[in-house]
């Protein structure tokens, strides 16, 4: 779907940081059964990693070193990332960037047309994907809750800019079925 559910970003990730996250993912949507593709970055080989995945009967799968092809979803997203965020602006500070970036995924999930998935945004793929399998239906429900915010929160996506170039970064689920993620030097 291309759908980008979750993100991080710090100057570094360690492997505490990728169990809190897939811990944040499993709590809003459920992971069991669910295949994370990642590549061999010392925070996803991690045993505490491993065994946390294998305790919410989740499968990780990891690329063969130096073959990024194997995890075609997440390079196309980092190369719209470094064309569409990256080389587009200068960030004054590192809340600034935070900010853009998230913004960005704001932007990428649910105003940015993706061609291979038939010249729509993800979260519209998403919700075609639920309309065609209503017995998930219960984490499209979340999905629709976590993203609209607080009480008076007004959605990211509108909170910095209308800028219709605006683009997504880190985490991409490009399948129900996989969760790719990789490490951002």
């Amino acid at each position: 779907t291309r759908m980008a559910i979750e993100q991080i970003f710090q100057s570094s990730i360690k492997k505490t940081d990728v169990i809190n996250l897939f811990r944040k993912i499993n709590n809003r949507y459920g992971i069991k059964g669910i295949t994370i593709r990642n590549d061999n970055g010392s925070q996803f080989i991690a045993n505490d990693v491993k065994a946390y995945l294998r305790s919410v009967e989740a499968n990780q799968e990891f690329t063969h070193i130096a073959t990024p092809e194997e995890n075609a979803y997440i390079e196309a997203f980092h190369s719209i990332v470094e064309r569409e965020v990256i080389r587009r602006y200068e960030f004054s500070s590192y809340y600034e960037a935070k900010i853009i970036f998230k913004n960005h995924l704001k932007w990428y999930n649910y105003e940015r047309k993706h061609g291979q998935i038939g010249r729509i945004n993800p979260y519209q793929k998403w919700t075609e994907y639920f309309i065609d399998h209503p017995e998930k239906r219960h984490i499209f429900e979340t999905i629709n809750k976590s993203e609209t915010g607080s009480a008076g929160e007004q959605p990211v996506r509108n909170s910095l800019s209308n800028d219709e170039n605006m683009k997504g970064i880190l985490n991409n689920i490009p399948s129900i079925n996989k969760l790719s993620l990789l490490n951002i030097p």
